[in-house]
């Protein structure tokens, strides 16, 4: 928000997204942020005070890539942007999507966390549907004059 511009909730939503995008971009999975708010009734004004709580760094544990039997895993992990052992990444984990879809071979791609065997440790879930590929369909038509 910038001084003197109208209050918006909008606007604190935003930041708070924004944040917790930048400390999970930087390994913190599990951020969280929270707006404080302080109105001056007589001078019309509001303080705004971001609490960030970030918890431990997070590195994946294990990634698994479920779905489609027809693309083999090397070709699905080739277009990753986040590895097994390295720190979670908010943007690794957009662009893994975003990578998976443009290739084109699948229906849907989801992508589901959970917690791994310690705190600061993460499973990753890759699950697609799969598009029907090489399939062939001819059509004809006889007609007697």
């Amino acid at each position: 928000m910038v001084k003197g511009e109208p209050f918006s909730r909008e606007i604190v939503r935003r930041d708070v997204m924004t944040l917790r995008e930048a400390y999970a971009d930087e390994g913190y999975a599990y951020a969280e942020v929270v707006p404080a708010t302080r109105e001056d009734e007589k001078a019309h004004t509001v303080d705004i005070t971001y609490r960030a709580t970030m918890g431990n760094k997070v590195r994946f544990e294990r990634i698994a890539i479920t779905g489609n039997a027809n693309t083999r895993d090397n070709v699905i992990r080739r277009d990753l942007n986040v590895y097994e052992g390295e720190y979670y990444s908010g943007y690794g984990m957009r662009r893994s999507t975003a990578n998976l879809h443009r290739l084109g071979f699948f229906e849907d791609v989801q992508v589901q966390t959970k917690k791994g065997s310690a705190d600061d440790l993460m499973d990753l879930k890759h699950q697609r549907e799969g598009k029907a590929h090489g399939k062939f369909h001819h059509g004809g038509r006889l007609r007697r004059l």
